[in-house]
């Protein structure tokens, strides 16, 4: 993207809400709650380890969106500057917890990063030392801190979003910022 595109770009985004950053397939990733959700109630072992890996894949996508909110938060302050936050479009969540941390301090970061390294510890414990156990007997109680988890997690992440989202809306209704954009910076 050139200097110019970039310029541009900052603008429109901030003009249309539908670009802001969001979840590309809401209703999907509810979806996946649910059914994590009735793996944990159906109450078997392979339920369970499902269970862990959908709570594992939303925290990913949670990481990330906040992620593309703090890029755009910053955007926003350094316009016309181009910044770019670096982060790996096949990132663990480990990787992305990593990234948070160094991002910009935000409203719910603090919930965000406890919950998504506890469920990424949850996730590294019961997977990666499945083999090395005698029986599957503590599974089920992971998996429910795991859930546990997940819903301060996503709490905290609605705290966050929200917090994005409203200075944005500040933003477009700026007119010192707009001022800014018609004088070039």
């Amino acid at each position: 993207m050139t200097e110019q595109d970039y310029e541009a770009s900052i603008p429109a985004r901030l003009k249309d809400n539908a670009l802001w950053p969001a979840f590309q397939r809401p209703t999907f990733l509810s979806e996946l709650d649910g059914l994590a959700d009735d793996a944990i109630m159906r109450g078997t072992h392979d339920s369970y380890l499902g269970a862990m890996l959908i709570y594992s894949q939303l925290a990913e996508e949670i990481a990330r969106l906040l992620l593309a909110d703090a890029e755009f938060f910053v955007q926003l302050h350094l316009y016309p500057h181009e910044i770019h936050l670096a982060v790996q479009e096949r990132a663990t969540l480990g990787e992305l917890i990593g990234a948070l941390k160094r991002a910009i301090v935000f409203q719910g970061r603090d919930v965000v990063l406890s919950e998504c390294q506890a469920l990424n510890d949850i996730r590294g414990e019961l997977v990666h030392r499945l083999t090395r156990k005698s029986s599957l007997d503590g599974v089920k109680a992971d998996v429910e801190a795991a859930r546990t988890r997940f819903q301060k997690l996503f709490a905290g992440f609605q705290e966050a979003h929200s917090f994005f989202w409203l200075y944005f809306k500040d933003c477009a209704k700026d007119d010192t910022w707009w001022e800014r954009v018609e004088e070039g910076g």
